[in-house]
């Protein structure tokens, strides 16, 4: 039974295996990717969301629950559209239960992410595709997904290597580097420097670029903590987060203007043939 509300965001990506189904329960609804939610949600016509199913289960729950209930969820990926959220009003009673389980033994995902496909070749091994949710402000994300394995934003040097901060401005916004990242004009592509402290991790992003200097947005770290949490000399740090950087298998590049989405594949390789996720 539910005494607080628990959720299922779509924040980030998250994946729920669910457990296998017992038998015996007396009312019974169906949920399979291939279903409609406008169908009834027997097995022969399953709803096509947790969320229809969860109104189902709550009607019956509101008019007095006469009996135990299960929710069959199917064999695949469910893509959620807003968080999925279980209260009171969803739970069984001292009497009845209500249960949501996996059909069979195959894998049940949950994702707060969305599929991104429709990759056009751009040259050089870059790929790009349009996201006019990203373009209109709905949909923004940091990080992509392709096959379960997560992928890394376009950066300056390259992984695993990094550079050394030379010299550190007294307001921690002027971070003179020991090496250029050959850009000047850091404008429109929501760049960072990312720096490793004694116990943490900065990311601060850039204004603008004069050969090895940067010109940050806020301070670089944390005021007041001394050289442990702030920028000093010395120290490791990248720049991520510009197309220009994009140059090494499997980097990507979101332009939130555009909504343009570049990807770096390997020699031959075609995006189309893969699964890429982003989370919402």
């Amino acid at each position: 039974m539910f005494s607080t509300q628990s959720c299922f965001g779509v924040a980030g990506l998250l994946i729920l295996v669910l457990l296998v189904a017992p038998v015996g329960f007396a009312l019974e609804f169906h949920v399979a990717p291939t279903g409609d939610d406008g169908q009834s949600g027997t097995v022969e016509a399953p709803f096509a969301t947790l969320q229809r199913a969860q109104s189902a289960v709550r009607e019956v729950v509101g008019a007095g629950l006469a009996e135990d209930v299960l929710v069959h969820v199917h064999e695949g990926t469910y893509f959620l559209e807003g968080p999925l959220c279980f209260g009171p009003e969803d739970s069984g009673t001292e009497q009845h239960q209500v249960r949501y389980v996996a059909e069979s033994k195959k894998p049940v995902l949950i994702s707060g992410g969305r599929p991104i496909s429709g990759w056009t070749a751009a040259g050089d091994n870059r790929w790009a595709v349009t996201l006019p949710e990203v373009a209109s402000g709905d949909w923004k994300f940091r990080q992509l997904f392709v096959d379960g394995e997560r992928l890394t934003r376009g950066r300056f040097p390259n992984s695993p290597e990094l550079m050394q901060v030379k010299e550190v401005s007294e307001d921690l916004r002027t971070i003179v580097l020991e090496t250029s990242p050959g850009i000047k004009d850091f404008s429109g592509m929501d760049a960072e420097l990312v720096m490793f402290q004694n116990w943490s991790i900065s990311r601060v992003g850039i204004v603008s670029s004069s050969d090895t200097s940067l010109t940050l947005k806020n301070p670089m770290g944390w005021v007041g903590h001394g050289n442990a949490t702030s920028a000093s000399p010395h120290k490791p740090a990248y720049i991520e987060n510009a197309l220009a950087f994009v140059d090494a298998t499997g980097e990507w590049y979101l332009d939130e203007a555009s909504g343009v989405l570049t990807y770096q594949a390997a020699a031959g390789e075609d995006p189309n043939t893969r699964n890429f996720i982003a989370p919402v």
